[in-house]
C-alpha cells in the first residue's frame, strides 16, 4: 500500500488539475482526508486555496474536516474568502463551515473577503451567520477591514447590516482612521470616508 505522502502527492496533483475522478481514486486506495502537512494544512485548505471547486466538494462528500485550521488558524473558507471563490464558500458553508472562525491574526472568513474587496461574498457570509462584530484582541472587524482598503460598497453593506461604525483595532484605530490613512486617490477613498461619515464615524473612537 501506498504510504500516506505518496497519496498526498498524487492528490496534490489532482487539485492541480482539478480531476476529482482522481482524486476519490486516491482517497478510495486510503488517503486519509485530514492528513495534514507540515503547515498543518489539511487537503480541503490546499483545495480551496488553489481554488479547485470539483475537488472541494470531493473531500466534504468524503467527510472532511470543513472546520479544521492551520498552523495560522486559517481554515478552508477563510482561504476561499480570501481568493473571492465564492462558489467553493457556498460549498464550505452548505457543507457544515463555521463561518465566524478567527485565525491567529483575528480574522474571520467575512474580514478576509472585506480586505479583498469581494463585495458578493461578504454579502453570502453575512446573509449565512457571519458576525459583522466579530473580533479578537488582535485584528479587525470586517468594517475596518474593508476601510483600510477603501472598499466602500462592502463598507456600506457591513454597516446596513449593522457593524459597529466606531469599534476599534488592537491599535486602537477605527475605520474612519484607517480609510484616511488610506493613500491619497485610492479607489474608494473618498466615497468610503463619505459614508462612514455619514454613520456618524469618528477619526479616534473612544475604546469601549
Amino acid at each position: 500500500m501506498p504510504s500516506q505522502s505518496d497519496m498526498m502527492n498524487k492528490f496534490v496533483a489532482s487539485i492541480k488539475t482539478n480531476n476529482a475522478t482522481q482524486a476519490q481514486k486516491v482517497i478510495d486506495a486510503g488517503m486519509d482526508v485530514n492528513l495534514r502537512d507540515e503547515d498543518r494544512q489539511t487537503p480541503i485548505m490546499g483545495a480551496a486555496s488553489l481554488g479547485s471547486l470539483p475537488i472541494v466538494e470531493v473531500l466534504i462528500k468524503n467527510k472532511a474536516d470543513v472546520n479544521a485550521q492551520d498552523a495560522t488558524g486559517s481554515s478552508a473558507l477563510m482561504f476561499s474568502a480570501s481568493n473571492g471563490e465564492l462558489d467553493i464558500a457556498r460549498v464550505l458553508v452548505h457543507g457544515g463551515a463555521n463561518v465566524n472562525l478567527l485565525n491567529n491574526d483575528g480574522y474571520t472568513a467575512l474580514s478576509c473577503a472585506a480586505l479583498n474587496g469581494y463585495t458578493v461574498l461578504s454579502s453570502f457570509l453575512v446573509e449565512n451567520g457571519a458576525d459583522v462584530n466579530a473580533q479578537a484582541d488582535k485584528g479587525p472587524t470586517a468594517l475596518i477591514a474593508a476601510a483600510i482598503n477603501t472598499h466602500a460598497d462592502i463598507v456600506q453593506l457591513l454597516l446596513d447590516k449593522g457593524a459597529n461604525v466606531n469599534a476599534t483595532s488592537h491599535k486602537e484605530q477605527g475605520a474612519l482612521f484607517y480609510a484616511t490613512a488610506a493613500k491619497s486617490g485610492a479607489p474608494g477613498r473618498a466615497r468610503t470616508m463619505d459614508i462612514l461619515i455619514d454613520a456618524n464615524a469618528d477619526l479616534y473612537p473612544k475604546k469601549k
